[in-house]
């Protein structure tokens, strides 16, 4: 019997490489994203390749409206889903009182408020009697706090703490995996970033499409968290002997010299003022190294 995934965020880098993943695996999908010419796209060449039903709706899941209206869609319909795959999130760098608080309160709509939305809405909406197969994208991040990218490290936070408790309370009904990636290269400006950090920042970073794949098994073989790569499960580990406050600092000082986050980055600027977690893990953990006296 065929089995259907809703994946929001489809149109971007890991949303996309997860579409091709369950096309492979010969799910039927429900795609959404902001870009209709995106989606079609995209719907067009999965459906060639891999012989599946794709049926796609744009979205923007920070507005309420829409929202509601992409909920009213599926019930209409009366689709029936075997998973969820939560990608939509944004960033926003920077100091915190430089930004608007209409672009905080969207990422906070987008990063926590949909996809909570979505798991209430799509657990009643699974297939059968079969738990509903969730993965929620938090991000390594999620384990930090982290000065100018506060709101945002807040969020996958979140979606990290809610996941593992909703995984305990909806036992039987829904499945939840919570994907926890560092770096890809998914823009010109994550592929500076990485470039910046030379080879620590290559060691780290890990593509979309093994992302997906790890991603996918995990979520199958119903595992709690997964953190692609070895070296970054390995930093994470190390970075946990740290107090909270000493962390804070680390990462603020790290950062605080950047302060023009929210300003356009130039391709020549990138490389001085362009900062990834994979960079802050490591100066945590070696800020708490012992120093020989000299």
């Amino acid at each position: 019997m065929r089995k259907r995934v809703f994946i929001t965020g489809a149109a971007g880098g890991l949303g996309k490489a997860l579409v091709w993943e369950f096309a492979s695996h010969g799910w039927d999908l429900f795609l959404t994203d902001r870009s209709a010419s995106a989606l079609s796209i995209l719907a067009a060449g999965v459906e060639r390749a891999h012989h599946v039903q794709v049926i796609w709706e744009t979205s923007d899941l920070s507005d309420e409206a829409d929202r509601e209206q992409l909920i009213a869609t599926l019930r209409a319909q009366d689709l029936r889903f075997g998973a969820l795959v939560n990608i939509a999130g944004f960033d926003l760098e920077g100091a915190f009182l430089d930004r608007e608080w209409p672009g905080l309160l969207s990422l906070m709509r987008v990063n926590m408020e949909a996809g909570l939305l979505l798991t209430h809405a799509l657990t009643e909406m699974r297939d059968g009697w079969e738990p509903l197969r969730v993965i929620n994208t938090a991000s390594l991040a999620a384990f930090f706090p982290m000065p100018y990218k506060a709101t945002y490290a807040a969020s996958k936070g979140f979606i990290l703490s809610t996941s593992l408790a909703l995984r305990e309370e909806l036992r039987g009904r829904a499945t939840i995996t919570v994907l926890c990636p560092a770096g890809m290269p998914t823009t010109d400006s994550s592929v500076e970033a990485i470039n910046a950090q030379g080879v620590m920042g290559r060691l780290t970073t890990r593509n979309t499409s093994e992302v997906a794949r790890v991603a996918y098994r995990a979520a199958m073989a119903g595992r709690p968290i997964v953190i692609p790569g070895l070296i970054n499960r390995l930093l994470l580990a190390a970075s946990r002997l740290v107090p909270g406050p000493l962390l804070a600092w680390v990462i603020g000082k790290r950062w605080g010299s950047a302060r023009d986050f929210a300003e356009p980055v130039t391709r020549k600027g990138a490389a001085r003022r362009r900062v990834t977690q994979h960079t802050v893990v490591q100066e945590v953990v070696e800020s708490a190294q012992p120093r020989r006296a000299s």
